[in-house]
């Protein structure tokens, strides 16, 4: 663990020890002393050594948390009792040891460094991410660098508020301009997003981002993760963004780069754009309409902009003759696009999920983009037809992915750079290349071609000759739904991932030595050579709705008698829904294979299990003629095991051997009596669920899992065995006890002071619960058809954190404990408790944001409910005895208001101050005869009324707003009508 916390400190290391001293574990004292006396009898001193040098790391952390993001914080606030402090000082040694790594590569400096090295880490204070920022920045630099470096920080003043950023502030003082303008780019705008787009922008900017990139890897400024996302500290993007604020601390709008989509709402509607603005993002999906309404005039005074990116607006107008340096357009989700941009300077144009059409006018003038290198066009549903790009001479990304009524050809001659081709369900039939035969083998950058649900009938000539290609997925929806025979090729043998489901196979599969993910999917009668186990980098084989595999277990008959079927490179093996498929090969060869998903085939069992020493995910499912796992003993490595729907399998072998499995899931499997050896997994499972096992009665050792975080029993039934104590269970943080009607008690409940989470749905008898009162961290309740439940427990609400509470069709329950400490309740759901009279203290839950009372039929009086500022949902449907609903003119964030058959509501205030209401459903409340502002509503979307009180309300908006707007008032034929 540790080990693993050196190379990369993003890694957290959370040391928890009951009832121990930290420097009993730092200094190996006490016990600890002990216990290493022994251990130096019986093993070696380098590795006494090592385990000691691991407890005192472990020791200095304990206390304080090294937070790398955000996100770790975030998981962090669930913990009982845990308590956040700053990113705390590391110890000298420690200190040390990371500055070294960075500046030097290794654990310590060399002994000519030692001197200014240690100067170095005083003037970090133990700050992990400054030693790890300034020793980036003095790797292999001359010594004259480090004096000076050091002078520097030396000299910043003890008094600085920040002295974090001051620090952090040297190392973005050596950036050249374009390493700073990426480095600005990336902290205000593209953290977590993919690196491609950004890219080609920054290349026609001449910012050279593949060295100013590398270059800020190096500083340890920036990462770029396995998803080919920018990651950045969260306090080296507060820096990034500070300095962008320094640009004009009283005039945001005079700064580079705006984030803030108030700030960037405020600039545009008052016209207070400058020349400083390069980038601009506004994000206004969830905002209301007058605010997603953009035209050209806000951009009028934005000459130098060079990124433009609006998630959800309406942006209008012609912007032919403004922003004459844009580079990069980015309208996602839009539902108005302008009608003509300026493209003269244009490098990425992306217009996901927009309005788009076929006959916008602007596509004239994208034809003549000569800068255009990426075009984005996913899921533009209204495109019917490929847009001619055929001029777009410097295109390097083309993506139409589920651009799903798009048909036609596609022109791709002139497209000598394009690297990426994404055309993945599409009705798109043919790559057109005319001239020279039509040969594709010219686009000799083509890296990743994504075929997959296309209409394609065949691939062009001289796909052999793309020597870069790397990627190609080929899954014609011909082939699956018409049964159309696409012929293959030769491909070329740099490829890496290859996807097909031709029936016909590849005439050179075993030529492609570089391949490692090999995948066919929906083939009818898939031709795979039984010598696959030549193919000496495949890692991945995927086979899925392969209605013949046959061939793929017929051993080579040319090989020696030990040589298999299967690659020993392979890692992951998939094979899916293949009906006809009654037997596998020995898999006892693979021995790096880490992923094994077997399901819905028909073999009895699965030989060489055992000898998968590697294997670390098993999902084995739908297998009705599966009788045992032989062998599943011996995964000491597995951490994920998924076993269901094996109509056939009555017992598991041990899994007291497994001693690193976290996550186990046994589900449907009808005549499966237990899973022997629980209770040696106490240290490590943190999940498990049991689900639709009639004959399970025994979970003998589940109170010894004391690591376990997330328990689920579903539709279990546990016959005369009491149900488990599970006192015992402190780390637990989610149970769920679904559909068991037998359960009527849960012992030891009442001690799970970690639990965030708790569902009984349909534990039809229980009738009461524990005091719950020590489950502090509690969020979540769900009591739905709990319908022997008479009341709720003893300090229900001194529950402080709940943020959720179902109660749906507890029908015996008659009342409430008062909710009013509840103040942290997001969601209160009572549907269908028929026998609630009254619920005390609602009107005090500010945080409250859905109330449904639907059903509650004996409820005749509500509190004054206009203390609840934050509901968004109401629905009082069916309460029948409800005479008044007080207080929901003052609602102001209700979005849903719902009062089907209330037929004793006398009087409902005047709604007019309900601007955030969209949907509105008032039917068969007989004694309401008025309803008072409805009209004043233009945000409201659907509305259902009785027609006589539809038609009254018509009457007064003709009067005010004119016959056309007041058409959404007249009655339909349905119970509501929408526009």
């Amino acid at each position: 663990m540790v080990e693993c916390w050196k190379q990369d400190e993003r890694h957290l290391i959370l040391p928890i020890f009951y009832f121990v001293d930290p420097r009993d574990v730092r200094n190996q004292q006490g016990p600890y002393q002990q216990a290493f006396e022994q251990h130096s009898h019986k093993h070696s001193s380098e590795v006494v050594n090592e385990w000691k040098e691991a407890l005192q790391i472990a020791g200095e952390m304990k206390g304080w948390h090294v937070i790398e993001s955000h996100g770790n914080k975030r998981a962090l606030e669930f913990l009982p009792e845990c308590k956040f402090y700053e990113p705390g000082e590391l110890s000298y040694h420690l200190s040390l040891q990371l500055f070294s790594k960075h500046a030097f590569g290794m654990d310590s400096p060399p002994e000519e460094d030692a001197r200014i090295s240690d100067d170095f880490v005083k003037v970090a204070t133990g700050l992990p991410l400054a030693l790890k920022v300034i020793g980036s920045l003095l790797f292999r630099r001359e010594r004259k660098f480090w004096k000076e470096k050091l002078i520097e920080l030396q000299n910043i003043p003890s008094t600085t508020e920040n002295k974090l950023h001051e620090r952090l502030k040297i190392s973005c003082n050596e950036l050249t301009h374009n390493e700073m303008q990426i480095f600005l780019d990336i902290a205000s705008h593209f953290t977590g997003s993919p690196k491609d787009l950004p890219y080609y922008m920054w290349s026609g900017c001449d910012f050279y981002p593949e060295s100013s990139i590398t270059t800020l890897i190096n500083r340890s400024l920036i990462k770029v993760d396995k998803r080919n996302q920018f990651w950045m500290h969260d306090h080296i993007k507060d820096l990034g963004r500070a300095i962008i604020k320094m640009e004009d601390v009283e005039h945001p709008y005079n700064c580079s780069r705006i984030w803030s989509t108030d700030d960037a709402l405020n600039m545009l509607r008052n016209g207070e754009g400058s020349e400083r603005v390069e980038v601009l993002r506004i994000n206004v999906r969830f905002r209301d309409d007058h605010e997603k309404l953009l035209n050209n005039k806000g951009f009028k005074n934005l000459p130098r902009l060079r990124y433009l990116e609006v998630h959800g607006g309406d942006v209008k107008g012609d912007f032919s003759h403004v922003l004459p340096n844009l580079c990069c357009l980015r309208l996602r989700r839009c539902g108005s696009i302008p009608t003509d941009i300026n493209t003269k300077k244009l490098i990425v144009l992306d217009l996901e999920r927009s309005s788009v059409k076929d006959n916008w006018k602007c596509w004239s003038r994208i034809q003549a983009a000569g800068k255009l290198k990426a075009i984005n066009l996913f899921k533009c549903s209204k495109l019917t037809r490929t847009p001619d790009l055929s001029m777009c001479a410097s295109l390097e990304l083309i993506n139409f992915e589920l651009c799903k009524e798009m048909e036609g050809g596609l022109h791709i001659r002139n497209f000598k750079n394009l690297k990426t081709l994404r055309l993945s369900s599409t009705k798109i039939t043919e790559l057109i290349v005319p001239g020279g035969g039509g040969n594709i083998g010219k686009l000799q950058l083509l890296e990743e071609m994504d075929m997959r649900l296309t209409h394609l009938r065949e691939l062009p000539v001289g796909m052999e000759k793309l020597s870069s290609l790397r990627i190609l997925l080929l899954e014609s929806e011909l082939s699956r739904v018409n049964n159309y025979k696409m012929k293959i090729p030769k491909l070329p043998g740099s490829l890496k991932r290859l996807s097909i489901s031709s029936p016909s196979g590849v005439p050179n599969l075993l030529d492609l030595k570089e391949l490692e993910s090999l995948s066919y999917l929906n083939a009818s009668n898939p031709w795979i050579p039984g010598d696959l186990w030549r193919l000496p980098n495949l890692k991945e084989l995927i086979l899925k709705q392969c209605s013949v595999c046959g061939p793929l277990l017929q051993q080579d008959q040319e090989a020696t008698s030990s040589a298999a079927a299967l690659p020993p490179s392979l890692t992951s093996l998939h094979v899916e829904e293949c009906g006809p498929l009654n037997d596998l090969p020995n898999l006892a060869n693979l021995q790096n294979l880490t992923q094994l998903k077997l399901t819905h085939i028909g073999v009895v069992e699965i030989s060489g299990l055992g000898e998968l020493r590697a294997l670390e995910t098993m999902w084995i499912s739908d297998y009705p003629s599966l009788k045992s796992l032989v062998g599943l003993e011996n995964l000491l490595l597995l951490h994920t095991l998924f076993v269901g729907r094996c109509e056939k399998l009555e017992r598991l072998p041990s899994v007291a051997n497994l001693i690193k499995l976290k996550d186990l899931t046994v589900c449907q499997c009808p005549f499966l009596v237990e899973i022997q050896g629980l209770g040696d997994l106490g240290e490590t499972l943190s999940r498990m669920e049991i689900e639709n096992c009639p004959n399970f009665a025994s979970l003998d050792g589940l109170g010894l899992l004391g690591s376990l975080e997330a328990l689920t029993l579903t539709e279990q039934s546990f016959g005369e065995k009491p149900f488990p104590e599970l006192s015992s269970l402190v780390n637990l943080k989610r149970l769920d006890i679904i559909r068991c009607p037998e359960l009527s008690e849960v012992n030891g409940l009442e001690r799970l002071v970690s639990l965030e989470s708790l569902g009984m749905e349909g534990c039809t008898s229980i009738r009461q619960l524990p005091d719950l009162s020590a489950l502090r961290n509690l969020k979540r309740l769900d009591l739905t058809h709990c319908e022997s439940l008479i009341d709720l427990p003893t300090g229900f609400e001194r529950l402080e954190s709940l943020r959720q509470l179902v109660m749906c069709d507890c029908y015996s329950i008659t009342k409430l404990p008062d909710l009013s400490g509840l103040n942290n309740l997001e969601e209160l759901n009572l549907e269908e408790c028929t026998g609630l009279v009254e619920v005390k203290g609602m009107e005090g839950l500010e945080s409250l944001t859905q109330l449904r009372l639907f059903g509650c039929c004996l409820i005749t009086e509500m509190p004054d409910l206009s203390g609840l500022n934050n509901l968004e949902i109401l629905d009082l449907s069916y309460c029948e005895g409800l005479t008044e609903v007080k207080g929901v003119e003052g609602l102001g964030s209700l979005t849903m208001l719902f009062m089907f058959d209330c037929s004793s509501v006398k009087k409902l205030g005047n709604l007019s101050g309900l601007r955030k209401l969209k949907e509105l459903q008032i039917e068969g409340c007989t004694k309401l005869t008025k309803v008072s502002g409805i009209e004043e509503l233009d945000g409201l979307l659907i509305l259902g009324m009785d027609k006589r009180m539809r038609l009254k309300h018509w009457v007064k908006s003709a009067a005010r707003y004119g016959k056309g707007l007041a058409a959404r008032f007249m009655p339909t034929m349905g119970i509501f009508s929408s526009w």
